[in-house]
């Protein structure tokens, strides 16, 4: 990285030689926008293999180490993205990854990308997978008023999908900011990584309005154009900045197009960001350090409990004791603000999870999918609040979704 590090700057590829009297570190394609992440030498050393965010997808090129600043790779996998490759000794590329339908495939790939041996796909044998494939995905692309790149959004089809029948929407917000989903879920344009380095900066000191716009155009397009959707019976979910985004969307004419919103781990007081240890990320999130809490500063312009006069649909809210990037008491203050505002309400917190949740968190996902089911069928019920209390996690309930 040729800036101070951050977890989204773009990655350069650079080579040198194995001599403590002539290193001679020179940039391999360098002006690739793209940020290669993974990497492997060819058997002779001439080329790396990198594997790279690229179109919503996560492929593997072959640069060469002599490539020059304006060369650009071009790909030789497209869907997927790579777990880990190895180059054999017959120069083939050992590759495992996992699709939106397999959660784990291995085969090899010629060099040039002529040609592929697969060796295991997990849908295949997986009888939980049984069925799933690259039928049941497709993509689309959208124009938004924050950027001229056109947007892509991925659609997940239920099972035994028919095009003349409708079926509701799912519309999930990625975390990060900066980066995308290699699963389901629509996209927040300008946080995009795999489009070029521009789009993946543009949300710096723009959480509440270059994303929100790319996210209600895409909504705008599933609307106008996908008649086996639904959207008057829609969810938004997310995580981390998705959930900041459905709190954003609650104070907001977005918040109104959907049944419910689910919030995980997210941002709901801006003014509160300093509540972390981690605040090299949010003063780049923030594009700056905290200066004033006035309007002056974005910790205030997108701050979610200003619109607090707005906050009216139905939210399911999810946290953990060990995200120390969102401190609980972001979820908390959000549970509890929709409840005295008279929002229907549900709540988790689980103590051992982490900001993206392991497996000790499966439990707590397993009952929020559940209610989430309830959240949406009983929300006119009557309303009365309750809280049980284990030893394994904290759970906050309102009666009229249990029902």
């Amino acid at each position: 990285m040729n800036g101070i590090y951050y977890e989204s700057d773009r990655n350069i590829i650079y080579v040198a030689n194995a001599d403590p009297n002539n290193f001679n570190v020179k940039s391999v394609a360098g002006n690739w926008d793209r940020s290669p992440d993974v990497l492997v030498w060819s058997n002779d050393g001439r080329v790396l293999y990198v594997a790279a965010p690229n179109l919503g997808r996560e492929r593997i090129f072959p640069v060469p180490i002599d490539a020059g600043l304006d060369y650009k790779p071009s790909n030789i996998t497209n869907e997927g993205v790579p777990a880990g490759m190895q180059v054999l000794a017959n120069g083939d590329i050992l590759v495992s990854d996992s699709r939106i339908w397999s959660s784990r495939d291995i085969y090899t790939v010629k060099p040039d990308g002529s040609a592929t041996n697969v060796y295991f796909q997990a849908n295949l044998v997986d009888a939980e997978l049984a069925g799933l494939g690259p039928h049941d995905v497709s993509e689309f692309y959208f124009s938004s008023n924050s950027t001229e790149t056109a947007l892509q959004s991925w659609i997940v089809y239920p099972a035994n999908f028919s095009a003349d029948q409708t079926y509701p929407l799912a519309f999930l917000v990625h975390g990060g900011p900066q980066g995308g989903f290699y699963t389901p879920g629509a996209r927040a344009g300008t946080t995009n990584s795999g489009w070029g380095q521009n789009l993946t900066d543009a949300v710096a000191g723009h959480w509440g309005d270059y994303p929100y716009w790319d996210l209600v155009y895409a909504w705008d397009y599933v609307h106008e154009n996908l008649p086996y959707v639904d959207t008057s019976r829609g969810i938004s979910a997310g995580a981390s900045f998705g959930a900041y985004m459905n709190n954003w969307f609650q104070g907001h004419e977005m918040g109104r197009r959907f049944k419910a919103l689910v919030s995980h781990d997210g941002v709901t007081n801006t003014l509160a960001d300093y509540a972390t240890e981690e605040l090299w990320f949010i003063n780049h999130d923030q594009d700056g350090i905290f200066t004033s809490p006035n309007e002056t500063s974005t910790y205030y312009r997108w701050n979610p409990i200003l619109f607090y006069e707005n906050w009216a649909t139905p939210h399911f809210v999810v946290h953990n004791d060990l995200d120390y990037r969102l401190p609980v008491s972001e979820g908390i203050m959000l549970f509890n603000m929709l409840q005295v505002k008279g929002v229907p309400t549900l709540g988790g917190i689980s103590q051992d999870a982490l900001n993206d949740p392991p497996m000790a968190a499966q439990e707590v996902a397993e009952e929020a999918l559940a209610q989430l089911r309830n959240f949406t069928d009983r929300l006119n019920l009557h309303r009365q609040n309750i809280m049980d209390i284990t030893s394994e996690k904290k759970v906050y309930r309102s009666t009229d979704l249990f029902a």
